[in-house]
């Protein structure tokens, strides 16, 4: 590796990274969540008195602090000491000593880890002699560009929270925590012993990144504890995951400064030496990805213990990337890890041209680290390919996709190889060996291994040598280290160790590869979150109608704003459409439209003086290249199809409402998923009395394998399990399922291919319109499509009020009708939630929709409302042989994926509705036919498709078609017989006309077939 920093230098932005963690402090004080939560003081107002800080949880070093108070100080002799050590101290004060060489004369250098702290929140009052260059730096270049987004709950009302209700939300919306004075005493306590014992003992400045490894990991189950944000439904960042962004920032801006050996900080500088504010603009991000092809990689795996053992060194690859950008060569910090790599906040080298820019980037960061990256991959294998793909520079951090290298043609990628020269060595050894049979080794397709001739009654599936890495992958250290790695990744141990030892205790000669995925792409873009918002209209109109009325009482003068206009959404996006038509005219707003502009966006510094985040010339120039920037961005991967956005007024409308998919917020839903996906392979096994062998598990999903007579159970709980956790977000989240069954001693690897083939499809789902046929609640009565009480299963009667905030929705879906229960209650009885269960409607009350007043509460739902839902779906394939797989290939019409069908052709059939799996597992039972009975009319149906439908002319297929349909009508109402045969014939109808009831013969007669039933059916 280049040398990209001397060890100063790696003091200097380690040290300022730990100030970052640390500017929040306040926040753990108990005293923070009594001024914040129903029926609390806000202090600021003290403090911006007292000693120039606008915030009271900013000023806890000051002397003229709110809190902790005196007598607290008294009795506490360490915190008295931390807090004294953070405002000053000479030993950080010198590893944050700033060269002089690198800033302009005049600049204030910081005095210790406090720095951020205090200035983060410094109003005009703050003395200026104070102001240091690295608290500026962190409060402008850092803390705002996380909070921007992830704080997005101000000028809005009903956020507050109660102070007997109050509650750390999960990223789905569901309480995880209760959240109180009480429950901070202790946190605050404990984070000071923390901070004392770590960054205050005497070798602390000796080897800062060990101060830092050691203080982070006993920071972080503190910090998780507390909120950057208080406010519903924004409750959801933890403190932990607000600090760990905003100080990546904050590392990733003093990384570059740094490196720009040339002019360093000085550009950010006034002729002071203060940091300049109108250059806020040169301060910029990037993120860079280092992906690999996990499905590649494990694509040839032959057996379970050694693709555990390639995922246990992938951990390990993970880990020494995570030592190379945040410890060797501090340039950023690992904030998105998943299979195939990882993602890396970056500093953005922003210059005018673009081509500058990355040639920057490339040079003092690219270059010096590519061979350093090349050597933490290759323990995957020798000669392993991967790709550096890089983000352009921007103010805000909304993008993921580029990182991701979801964009093959993007030109920021670099396609490279671990270990090349090895790589070669090793061939050119290969082939220099005498007497020797050499092939490319069979499970990794990569690397030399030996081979022999093998007879022709002799089979070579699991007897070939394997090369020396993948050797080692299988061998006896990896079998005996194959339970301990498991359990790291899933938190239980199983018993299970080998897929026929599972398919034997199934009571099956058959076992079940299992997959549950979500889209990531979806989630790192933040379509996936545009159903959940911060800020509804009737919120803000709400807030702002208050804050008129409090101004009126405290002013007589008081000019109050017009916001009669701002009946719904759509009038917002119009309201801001003129505004933006005015900035393009060159244009400026008044005054008050700019400040009314501010309070709707929640946005604090555009259309102001102070924004510096654009260097254009004209005030109207600036505005809109802020909003090209940041405002009018996260918006720009929106589908099209979804019509959400009738213009750009409707994209900073979308912006002022929603909840921001904000690098903080992205890091606590990737933690909630991986944490879904081990409760549900907890629940699984736990079900199945430990009848699971785990896999693999990473933010995306994870994959397990069960027998395939326990198959149907634990789709069941799969889908049981998805319903509950995302009830509130299903309008934009889902989840998706996979399964390939074969028998136990099948090649694995090849269903390996099979379930990525089926994987393939998850990013690929379009939305689908669904119809509701009736909503309703557990304490009142469902209404069906006229209006009408309809009469459903007995309902369990509310237990409490949480259950009457429960919304019962009936679907009617291309598949059949789908019931939804949404949770709208919060933990406060008071307060339901109008912020996450929303979706995006297509008509309401029989006329189409358009913009984002698409985006609709499930309570406002009503039967006839049509909506764009993303479906969670179900697929599986059964293997006999290599062939079929083969076969496998999604392709869209319209509204649906589809793929080639062993009964329906070419013509295929659309992945199944996981919420529907329970229907789709009844179809047999339904039709109350014996087996024998079964078989026959399969058989029947079949050939009469073939002959008349699928094998004909595509010009006679119309014709065919209708006589199929009027011949399956026939047999339904000869053999489908009963009280309830009406509907059991039209569902089954249905069912065999799209390819689902064979799939559910195949599912049910003969996956989930064990061998007693197989013995009781002979019999």
């Amino acid at each position: 590796m280049m040398s990209v920093f001397n060890e100063n230098t790696r003091r200097l932005i380690l040290a300022a990274e730990i100030a970052g963690y640390l500017h929040d402090l306040g926040k753990l004080h108990p005293e923070f969540a009594g001024e914040m939560l129903g029926g609390g003081r806000n202090l600021g107002g003290a403090t911006k008195d007292s000693c120039g800080i606008n915030a009271a949880h900013g000023a806890i070093l000051e002397a003229g602090r709110a809190y902790p108070p005196p007598d607290e100080m008294a009795v506490n002799p360490d915190l008295a000491g931390v807090l004294t050590g953070l405002l000053a101290d000479p030993a950080w004060a010198e590893a944050l000593a700033i060269p002089a060489s690198w800033l302009r004369s005049g600049a204030v250098q910081a005095s210790g880890l406090g720095a951020a702290l205090r200035q983060h929140h410094a109003g005009d009052k703050f003395p200026a002699e104070q102001l240091s260059f690295l608290g500026d730096l962190y409060s402008f270049g850092a803390d705002i560009r996380d909070s921007a987004l992830d704080k997005a709950s101000g000028v809005a009302e009903g956020g507050r929270q109660a102070t007997a209700h109050a509650e750390i939300a999960d990223a789905f919306g569901q309480k995880r925590a209760p959240y109180s004075t009480e429950r901070l005493a202790a946190v605050w306590d404990d984070a000071i012993a923390v901070i004392k014992a770590h960054v205050f003992s005497p070798a602390a400045t000796q080897d800062i990144a060990v101060t830092r490894r050691r203080l982070l990991a006993d920071l972080q189950p503190l910090f998780s504890m507390a909120l950057g944000e208080t406010r519903r439904p924004t409750n959801d960042v933890t403190l932990w995951h607000h600090a760990h962004s905003s100080a990546s920032f904050f590392k990733a801006a003093v990384a570059e400064g740094a490196l720009r050996a040339e002019v360093n900080f000085k550009p950010l500088q006034t002729d002071e030496g203060a940091f300049d504010r109108g250059q806020l603009g040169r301060v910029r991000f990037r993120l860079l990805g280092v992906r690999w092809d996990w499905q590649a990689l494990t694509r040839g795996m032959l057996t379970t213990t050694a693709l555990v053992s390639l995922s246990h060194l992938r951990r390990e690859v993970v880990d020494d990337l995570r030592e190379l950008f945040e410890e060797r060569a501090p340039v950023g910090n690992l904030i998105y890890k998943d299979d195939d790599g990882v993602l890396v906040l970056a500093p953005g080298f922003q210059e005018d041209e673009a081509a500058k820019s990355d040639a920057l980037f490339a040079r003092h960061l690219l270059d010096p680290l590519q061979e350093a990256i090349a050597e933490c991959i290759e323990p995957l294998g020798v000669g392993t390919p991967f790709r550096l793909c890089w983000s352009a520079p921007a103010l805000y951090l909304t993008d993921y996709a580029e990182a991701l290298g979801l964009h093959a043609d993007s030109c920021r990628q670099r396609h490279l190889q671990a270990g090349e020269e090895k790589l070669r060595v090793l061939w050119e050894s290969a082939n220099a060996e005498q007497g020797k049979l050499m092939q490319i080794c069979p499970q990794c397709g990569l690397r030399p291994a030996e081979t022999r001739e093998y007879a022709l009654t002799e089979s070579r599936s699991r007897a070939q040598p394997l090369c020396d890495d993948c050797t080692a992958l299988a061998d006896r250290d990896a079998k005996r280290a194959r339970v301990r790695h498991l359990a790291a990744d899933f938190d239980f141990r199983s018993r299970i160790s080998t897929m026929e030892e599972l398919a034997d205790e199934g009571d099956s000669s058959r076992v079940a590869l299992l997959s549950v995925q979500v889209d990531a792409g979806a989630i790192a873009s933040g379509t996936a979150l545009i159903t959940q918002l911060a800020r509804p209209v009737a919120s803000v109109r709400s807030a702002l109608t208050a804050e008129d009325e409090k101004q009126k009482g405290n002013n007589k003068k008081h000019k109050s704003a017009d916001i009669s206009w701002l009946i719904d959404s759509n009038a917002l996006g119009d309201w801001f459409e003129k505004r933006l038509d005015d900035l393009h005219a060159g244009k400026l707003p008044s005054k008050d439209d700019a400040n009314l502009a501010r309070s709707l966006l929640g946005e604090t510094f555009w259309l102001t003086k102070k924004d510096g985040r654009s260097a254009a010339p004209g005030a109207a120039q600036r505005a809109l290249e802020v909003a090209q920037g940041f405002l009018l961005r996260e918006s720009a991967a929106l589908p099209e199809a979804w019509q959400l956005t009738r213009h750009d007024g409707d994209r900073l409308a979308l912006f002022a409402m929603r909840k921001h998919a904000s690098p903080a917020r992205l890091q606590r839903l990737w933690d909630d998923l991986r944490a879904l996906w081990k409760e549900l392979a907890n629940e699984v096994a736990g079900t199945l009395d430990d009848r699971l062998l785990p896999l693999t598990l990473d933010a995306r999903g994870l994959r397990f394998i069960v027998s395939a007579a326990d198959a149907d159970a634990t789709v069941a709980i799969i889908g049981r399990l998805l319903a509950q956790r995302l009830s509130k977000v299903r309008g934009g989240l889902a989840a998706h399922v996979s399964c390939a069954v074969m028998r136990a001693k099948f090649p694995l690897y090849i269903a390996l291919d099979v379930l990525g083939r089926l994987d393939a499809r998850v990013p690929q789902v379009p939305h689908q319109t669904w119809r509701v046929e009736s909503r309703g609640t557990n304490d009142k009565p469902v209404l069906d499509i006229i209006g009408q009480p309809k009469v459903c299963e007995p309902q369990v009667p509310p237990a409490d009020a949480s259950e009457k905030r429960v919304i019962n929705i009936s679907w009617s879906t291309p598949q059949g009708v789908v019931h939804w229960q949404v949770d709208t209650a919060t933990d406060d009885p008071g307060q339901s939630d109008m912020w996450h269960p929303h979706v995006i409607a297509v008509t309401r009350a029989g006329k189409p929709v358009s913009g984002p007043q698409r985006l609709t509460h499930v309570l406002d739902l009503l039967p006839g409302d049509e909506v764009l839902v993303p479906p969670m779906t179900f697929d599986f394939m059964v293997l006999e042989g290599s062939a079929r797989r083969h076969q496998l290939a999604y392709r869209r019409e319209g509204e649906e994926l589809r793929r080639p069908h062993w009964v329906m052709g070419e013509a295929g059939r659309s992945p199944l509705l996981l919420e529907g799996f329970a229907e789709f597992s009844r179809l047999v039972a339904d039709s109350r036919w014996d087996s024998s009975k079964i078989k026959g009319l399969q058989g029947e149906m079949v050939e009469t498709y073939e002959k008349w439908v699928r094998d004909v002319p595509a010009a006679l297929r119309p014709t065919g078609r209708d006589a199929w349909r009027a011949h399956l009508r026939n047999i339904l109402l000869r053999y489908v017989t009963g009280d309830d045969a009406p509907a059991r014939r039209e569902r089954l109808f249905k069912a065999i006309i799209d390819g689902r009831f064979f799939d559910a013969v195949e599912w049910t007669t003969f996956v989930s077939r064990t061998h007693r039933s197989l013995s009781e059916e002979n019999a």
